[in-house]
């Protein structure tokens, strides 16, 4: 039975998944906006994997962090992805994998070869961050011709 405390650090988690599934029903209510189901994939994902993490004990989160990572990063391309779909953009996938590929190495390399949370932390957030940033220089070039 989780603790109290447990029970606390799962309101993010659930929050984002509500969030998810709110802009899953606006997808169901107006199909042609596409990007809704996206957005709303990536945020259950992500959701779902910051709820694993606050279920985890502290002592297994370092044997969890390989599995945790592809979960954000898939739920970061997915939400990316339906800002490209709102924008008529790309949302480059081919770049998108090669980040995830690097950042799940560097993941196994600071959690299963040698343990350092502080690396784990700097390439999983740097590697969200550049996934979200992939499709903007074409939105901002998009935005500026309009």
């Amino acid at each position: 039975m989780p603790s109290n405390l447990q029970l606390y650090l799962l309101v993010a988690p659930v929050c984002i998944t509500a969030l998810g599934a709110l802009m899953a029903f606006c997808w169901l209510a107006q199909r042609r906006s596409v990007f809704l189901l996206s957005t709303a994939c990536g945020l259950t994902l992500t959701g779902l994997a910051l709820g694993w993490q606050c279920l985890t004990p502290h002592g297994q989160l370092v044997r969890w962090a390989v599995y945790t990572g592809p979960i954000y990063l898939l739920g970061a391309w997915l939400c990316t992805w339906g800002v490209a779909q709102k924008f008529s953009v790309s949302s480059y996938p081919k770049i998108s994998a090669l980040v995830s590929i690097i950042v799940v190495a560097a993941l196994y390399e600071y959690s299963i070869v040698q343990d350092n949370i502080a690396a784990r932390v700097l390439w999983l957030n740097t590697g969200l961050g550049i996934i979200h940033f992939i499709p903007f220089p074409a939105i901002a070039l998009k935005k500026s011709q309009t």
